[in-house]
């Protein structure tokens, strides 16, 4: 059995999302994983912070953190310290720390399920364009509190993985995360987790 732990800088969105995930998940008796989903309300390094904690006081072995987080107001230095932090955690112990951000804001992710888009865009007028496409696919309007938001997404989820990754191509190796907005790393997460549902699937 694999214990992951996601804790998230959100307290309603990302948190929303991924216990739709993790339903499915454990909705099929799955025996291979165990998800625990945490909204923090801290941001960066405090989240990381947090999720140290609740590793230590963890009574399973925890093999995966995620830690969801955006770039905001927070400073470059700090958004950026996140992921060498996690490097140095994961040569110290067994515990893998994975940095899951987004940069301006996880709407990022949320648009791409839409849009191909390599502008630099606010959580502000993220929002604004997501409701645009809301509005074209009888979405209703975006809410952070939706807790059906992973259901409104998921038949575009296919293409806001695209849209991601190629994102991220665009980037390269050497950008500082600061630098690459917008940018999300979210679809590394979704990957991992659909691979339980698909073999689950393939079991059947």
């Amino acid at each position: 059995m694999e214990y992951h732990l996601i804790i998230c800088e959100g307290t309603q969105t990302e948190p929303n999302y991924f216990k739709a995930l993790k339903e499915i998940i454990t909705g099929k008796d799955q025996e291979k994983i165990s998800i625990k989903v945490i909204g923090k309300g801290r941001g960066t390094n405090n989240l990381l912070k947090e999720a140290i904690k609740e590793v230590e006081k963890s009574t399973n072995y925890i093999s995966n953190v995620w830690l969801i987080y955006d770039k905001d107001e927070f400073t470059d230095e700090s958004f950026n310290e996140v992921v060498e932090q996690c490097k140095q955690l994961n040569k110290e112990n067994d515990v893998i720390y994975n940095p899951i951000w987004s940069n301006e804001s996880i709407e990022t992710w949320i648009l791409l399920h839409f849009i191909k888009f390599d502008t630099k865009m606010g959580r502000k007028d993220c929002i604004k364009k997501i409701n645009e496409n809301f509005a074209k696919n009888n979405l209703g309007k975006y809410q952070k509190n939706d807790i059906k938001i992973y259901d409104k997404l998921k038949p575009y989820q296919s293409e806001a993985i695209r849209n991601a990754k190629w994102l991220e191509k665009k980037y390269g190796e050497t950008i500082l995360p600061s630098e690459m907005n917008p940018c999300t790393k979210v679809h590394k997460l979704v990957e991992l987790l659909n691979k339980y549902i698909d073999n689950w699937r393939g079991n059947y």
